[in-house]
């Protein structure tokens, strides 16, 4: 269910990007012509944050996450003030939990957390996903201000690494049951620091956002996760 909704979401949102949005965006004439200097503003950077675990038992005391993204963004249509972008991500996310991952299904990929023994210490998770995202940005002014963005992040988890220790051994394993594909929404606000007509080296922009992840940790969707990120980027 949640992998079917994650992909109806994404086939929506390429729609989006092939249907000619012009006439809705500007009101008139069913047309919109691409401003050019949309195309002096892609976003190359990279953003760093907090990632939190919901729906967790209440048993599991501590849940704390960092995450980290890497992405190229390009305008590919632009109308008005409105830019559709895509490019590629790699996110990375690691999480410090007071718990056990206890798969009780292997068919189902049904898993859970319940707490750890005393000897069961240094419990980390850490997830590597490659991606496809798509945003919508709208420009609060065309040369040199504030944007918005509302975006879609679809990714595919290529590397995992599960370490622990039990007494004195550390313990690194592969997670199973695990879900394959990751699939979020993504909200931000940013701000353009030098004017597009007049480009310069060094970071072009920084934002502030978050993210809520759409389907789960395990194939079930137990275990959500959300964040907070400020992000930079370059020219």
């Amino acid at each position: 269910m949640y992998m079917k909704n994650s992909i109806i979401t994404f086939g929506f949102l390429l729609l989006m990007v092939s249907f000619p949005v012009g006439s809705i965006l500007n009101g008139q004439n069913g047309q919109a012509e691409p401003q050019k200097h949309s195309k002096n503003r892609p976003t190359l950077g990279m953003q760093l944050g907090s990632a939190s675990w919901i729906n967790i038992s209440d048993d599991i005391d501590h849940v704390v996450g960092t995450s980290g993204n890497m992405e190229g963004l390009f305008p590919i249509k632009s109308y008005g003030s409105f830019d559709i972008l895509t490019g590629f991500n790699i996110y990375i996310e690691r999480h410090f939990v007071d718990g056990v991952f206890n798969e009780v299904n292997q068919e189902e990929s049904r898993a859970s957390f319940i707490p750890s023994p005393d000897n069961y210490k240094n419990n980390t998770f850490t997830l590597l996903y490659l991606g496809l995202p798509i945003d919508l940005r709208y420009r609060l002014n065309d040369e040199y201000d504030s944007y918005f963005t509302f975006g879609y992040r679809f990714g595919y988890k290529v590397w995992d690494r599960h370490s622990y220790r039990v007494g004195n051994e550390t313990i690194n394993e592969s997670i199973d049951g695990i879900n394959s594909f990751r699939s979020d929404f993504r909200f931000s606000w940013g701000r353009f620091l030098n004017p597009c007509n007049k480009p310069k080296p060094g970071i072009s922009s920084f934002s502030l956002g978050g993210f809520y992840q759409l389907n789960g940790l395990a194939l079930d969707g137990e275990v959500n996760n959300w964040g907070l990120f400020i992000g930079l980027t370059f020219e």
